[in-house]
């Protein structure tokens, strides 16, 4: 039998600008990330701030307005940035109580002997944040954010 080769020629143009397209789009990502990360971090404090209110009494002022968000820079074997978003701030310092449980107390009649409080068990926490993270595992609501950050990038270095 007869061996065939195949030969074919391949000419690539314009290989210089990709590269210099893709450079662009690296020096413009931490800014947009930065940005989309914020906008994901408000979209879920706003979930969360719903969640606190559906599971706790109506007056939760400190606790609903007490939730921060910031995006910070992670330095590590690779830089990242993070949305951290906390519920304990100074009117706001039982959101750890709140949302894991601890342990009840009553207060006791002060004008009779022994006054201070007597323990009455457990009580249970409300799982705010919990909830909101798995929801939004669960239903995958971040994946918008990052889709808008990725086409967004590519604008940036026109390859959109």
């Amino acid at each position: 039998m007869a061996e065939q080769t195949l030969s074919f020629e391949l000419d690539v143009a314009g290989l210089e600008e990709l590269a210099e397209d893709m450079r662009r789009v690296e020096r413009a990502t931490p800014e947009i990330a930065q940005k989309w990360l914020y906008k994901a971090g408000q979209a879920f404090l706003k979930d969360v701030r719903t969640q606190t209110r559906a599971v706790t009494k109506t007056k939760t002022k400190h606790l609903v307005n007490g939730y921060r968000q910031r995006v910070v820079l992670k330095h590590g074997s690779l830089t990242s940035y993070e949305s951290l978003i906390n519920g304990g701030n100074r009117k706001a310092a039982h959101f750890h109580l709140v949302e894991e449980g601890h342990r009840g107390f009553v207060p006791v009649n002060r004008f009779k002997k022994g006054c201070g409080v007597r323990p009455i068990g457990f009580v249970q926490g409300k799982h705010m944040m919990q909830t909101t993270r798995n929801n939004w595992s669960s239903h995958m609501k971040s994946i918008p954010f990052a889709a808008k950050a990725i086409e967004e990038a590519l604008k940036e270095g026109e390859l959109a």
